[in-house]
């Protein structure tokens, strides 16, 4: 399934006792289309956190269900309404795998750069009201480029056993004025690392750290030498890709 949701409504994908996450959400409501519930745990190309938007997330469940798309994908998200959309869904290979089969992955981070605060977007875009400089927040995502030690941008609990990590792209763009979007692809990601990465390109921006660049945050492999975690409501999912096929296409088209 290639789905989008609204982060807003959900404590993050993972599924937790006495939370409301994207992942026991879905479940839910796949059970209650098939009614059935003779499906496999839901299996997502990332844990996104609570607050953390999805345009493409990629999921697979196993299930010996025949399902009707179109009849699925309009239940489900009828179900879901306003919180979850299935955009597509498709039989795969027995050995595909979200999480593992992913050749990369898309994040976008939006902030509103303007002395106003948000009201059309608010719960979308973190609000900054003091000047950034596109020129020197692009000059400093570049030296992100390529293969790192990210241990300055982990966030704490998490996981991860190499923090060394291949980023393939890294900028922004200004988008209708006051809209400024970083994008961000890499094969993975630390627990929080697009949101600790963003939180310190603003605060080099705004001479607001010891550091003087990104080059000395990433070599102190330490993460109170970066900047502060950027807000989850910022944060989107943009898409996944896999070997031939990618759910920026699915969502383009749907």
């Amino acid at each position: 399934m290639v789905i989008e949701y609204d982060g807003s409504h959900f404590h993050g994908w993972q599924k937790q006792s006495h939370v409301n996450s994207v992942q026991a959400a879905l479940e839910t409501a796949i059970h209650q289309a098939l009614h059935s519930t003779e499906i496999s745990p839901l299996q997502a190309s990332g844990r996104t956190d609570a607050g953390v938007h999805a345009r493409a997330q990629v999921v697979n469940f196993r299930t010996d269900i025949e399902i009707a798309p179109f009849a699925f994908t309009h239940a489900v998200s009828s179900i879901l309404k306003h919180q979850v959309a299935v955009l597509s869904i498709e039989k795969v290979a027995t050995d595909f795998h979200a999480l593992h089969s992913a050749t990369s992955r898309q994040y976008q981070y939006h902030i509103l750069n303007r002395a106003a605060p948000a009201v059309l977007d608010v719960g979308r875009v973190w609000h900054v009201p003091k000047p950034l400089d596109l020129a020197k927040l692009n000059a400093d995502a570049s030296a992100l480029l390529g293969k790192h030690d990210f241990s300055s941008f982990r966030g704490s609990g998490c996981l991860s056993k190499n923090p060394v990590k291949n980023i393939f792209e890294s900028f922004w763009t200004r988008e209708e004025g006051d809209l400024l979007v970083y994008t961000i692809r890499g094969k993975g990601f630390l627990k929080q690392m697009v949101r600790n990465i963003v939180g310190t390109l603003v605060r080099l921006n705004h001479n607001k750290l010891k550091a003087k660049s990104i080059e000395e945050v990433l070599l102190a492999r330490d993460r109170t030498v970066a900047g502060i975690t950027a807000p989850a409501n910022g944060l989107f999912l943009d898409y996944v890709c896999y070997e031939g096929w990618s759910s920026n296409e699915i969502r383009k088209n749907r």
